[in-house]
């Protein structure tokens, strides 16, 4: 999947999702972009909201806080200016119409996060840029995505769900226990539906979005904070911190090459390996012409010199065509057919 420059058949995406982590402070969010741009992270991703149209006026404590939270479109822009200028890829989520047309010029996709879905306004407005789709199904089972599948392969075309959808497997929890991290969802969505899976990760620590990457997740979305003792958001204590988030990604471009491909090979640094630590036939004692090799005049010793030792049983039987010393290796060529007695 292409996301801008980016591109997921070539390497793993990494987004630092720095969602509200930034309290509502608009330096801290620009610190946090020159910060995720600094770890190597491919793209730094906010959330962007209008209160009002996010929740209930009766969520008094709820809207309270998001108010606190919320960043004007002017600062988001400001951002996605940083980000360019830092040398990393925007992205917020948007979890309003209003919110997401003023984000569609900006990003080279959209996140549709967890939350939104089910919500198909939301995704048929989206829909109507024909930007790329990255959308995160935690609180999901088969059905719920067939369904809203269906709904975007309706309102597009089944290329368009093949090379510019993505489904991030995540778990919606805050922090999201190991138990339940069910990371084999990711070859298993890759499989049933064919498209990009990734993983947005909800769990503490680094250790499930490396097991993510080994499942074959090409996205990766950690929740990313400048202090992990923050408390004005729940996101800090299992979000990474610049440090751990550097960590993450060079693991995981340590791993990348290690994947390989869905094939057992003998590998070129393996192939010195062959001789010196194969076995090969060589003769326990002086085997004479015509003597018929057999389990007391045969050994099976390092180095692979001689006939591999899988062909032992093959080789009992046949007999010699010269002289074989005591400890040389047999060759195939000092070997004849065994002779079949007719009567």
């Amino acid at each position: 999947m292409r996301l801008g420059s980016l591109d997921s058949s070539q390497r793993v995406i990494v987004i630092a999702e720095a969602g509200i982590n930034h309290e509502g402070s608009f330096d801290r969010a620009l610190t946090m972009v020159d910060e995720a741009a600094s770890t190597g992270a491919d793209i730094v991703k906010f959330q962007t909201y209008k209160t009002e149209q996010l929740v209930l006026p009766r969520e008094s404590a709820r809207v309270a806080q998001r108010r606190r939270f919320e960043l004007s479109f002017e600062q988001f822009g400001l951002l996605a200016e940083r980000a360019e200028k830092v040398g990393i890829t925007f992205l917020s989520t948007a979890f309003d119409e209003e919110s997401l047309e003023f984000l569609a010029p900006r990003m080279p996709a959209f996140k549709i996060s967890s939350v939104d879905f089910t919500n198909e306004r939301l995704i048929a407005r989206a829909l109507m840029f024909r930007k790329p789709l990255l959308m995160s199904c935690g609180m999901s089972d088969d059905a719920t995505i067939e369904r809203t599948l269906a709904f975007v392969g309706m309102r597009t075309s089944a290329d368009f769900l093949k090379q510019s959808v993505a489904l991030l497997h995540c778990v919606s929890s805050y922090p999201a226990p190991y138990e339940q991290l069910n990371l084999r969802s990711i070859p298993y969505l890759a499989k049933r539906y064919g498209l990009e899976v990734g993983y947005s990760d909800h769990a503490m620590g680094i250790t499930a979005s490396l097991g993510a990457v080994a499942l074959g997740a090409r996205i990766i979305e950690k929740h990313f904070t400048l202090d992990k003792s923050l408390t004005g958001v729940r996101d800090h204590q299992l979000s990474a911190d610049p440090a751990e988030l550097r960590e993450l990604i060079q693991a995981i471009r340590q791993l990348e090459p290690a994947l390989g491909v869905s094939a057992k090979q003998i590998m070129p640094a393996e192939q010195a390996s062959i001789r010196a630590m194969r076995r090969g036939l060589v003769a326990a004692c002086a085997i004479q012409p015509g003597e018929a090799l057999t389990p007391g005049n045969v050994m099976v010793l390092l180095p692979g010199e001689g006939i591999p030792s899988q062909e032992y049983f093959q080789s009992l039987g046949k007999s010699a065509t010269r002289v074989i010393q005591a400890g040389e290796p047999i060759q195939h060529e000092d070997l004849a057919e065994a002779k079949v007695s007719r009567r």
